[in-house]
């Protein structure tokens, strides 16, 4: 009959691993101080023994919109509202630099001398009286939007008594887009969509007003806008447009020169030096 061993020890001071070899006292000591350490829920398994719980729970079990509230005491719901209606707000007006679609360019009808387009679409008319036409656009100039939603706005700075504004765009196939009848001062608006990408022409009909015409996404929220930017695209179509290019060679000029030009002086070099 083998006799009892008994195994006086100490708890470990902290927690360690076990190992192979040790005394059996260490490694009493070693266990006991996991058991120590080890919490009610370990063999309890019940919430209510967990420490540091949160006070309530979602109703549904687990939707983040639907806790109670959030670290500061604010309803998680209403949160996330402002959270996306913020988002929104930034997407429209931050996110968009260029508000004023409107290219002066694209004004196609008025009465020179007498009107005058700023580069942020202010504009000035001492027109009294003027019996043309508005049925058609005449396609001096046109501006393309995208496919979209928009709003065409005039705001109305210097209004005489008895006048009036059209402002009115068409494609260039000469069908109305949209018309926007200005009868008094203040900012007047008309909405119009564009199922695809169209290229229009915006024109206006002023008598002794003075006003600024946007044209701007309906996503923009506000009525604040920057003035129209020509695109990379439209810069360098520009310049191209109104540069010279040389169709023979020169000593002097600082123009750039024809290719076939550049092709022919190289091949004519090329000849006599094979001929030397």
């Amino acid at each position: 009959m083998k006799a009892e061993i008994n195994v006086e020890f100490n708890e470990a001071s902290d927690r360690q691993e076990i190992r192979s070899g040790e005394e059996i006292k260490t490694l009493f000591g070693k266990l006991k101080k996991w058991l120590s350490d080890l919490k009610p829920i370990a063999f309890s398994g019940s919430y209510n023994d967990l420490s540091d719980t949160p006070s309530s729970l979602p109703a549904d079990g687990g939707e983040a919109e639907k806790a109670v509230s959030d670290s500061t005491g604010a309803d998680i719901a209403e949160s996330f509202a402002k959270v996306k209606s913020n988002i929104a707000l930034n997407r429209t007006t931050l996110g968009t630099q260029c508000r004023n679609l409107h290219d002066t360019l694209s004004v196609n009808w008025y009465q020179p001398g007498k009107t005058s387009v700023a580069s942020d679409g202010t504009v000035t008319t001492t027109i009294t009286s003027d019996s043309r036409s508005f049925t058609y656009a005449n396609s001096e100039h046109y501006i393309t939007l995208e496919a979209g939603n928009y709003i065409i706005t005039a705001n109305t700075l210097e209004f005489a008594a008895g006048s009036s504004a059209l402002i009115r765009g068409c494609n260039s196939d000469n069908q109305s887009l949209f018309a926007l009848s200005v009868s008094s001062a203040g900012l007047h608006k008309a909405a119009f969509s564009l199922s695809e990408k169209t290229t229009i022409g915006i024109m206006y009909k002023l008598y002794s007003q003075t006003c600024t015409i946007m044209i701007r996404d309906a996503d923009i929220l506000g009525d604040t806008y920057e003035p129209y930017q020509p695109s990379l695209k439209e810069k360098l179509e520009s310049h191209i447009a109104s540069s010279d290019v040389d169709s023979e060679m020169s000593d002097t000029s600082v123009n750039p020169v024809q290719n076939k030009v550049i092709k022919a002086y190289i091949d004519q070099k090329i000849a006599e030096i094979s001929g030397s």
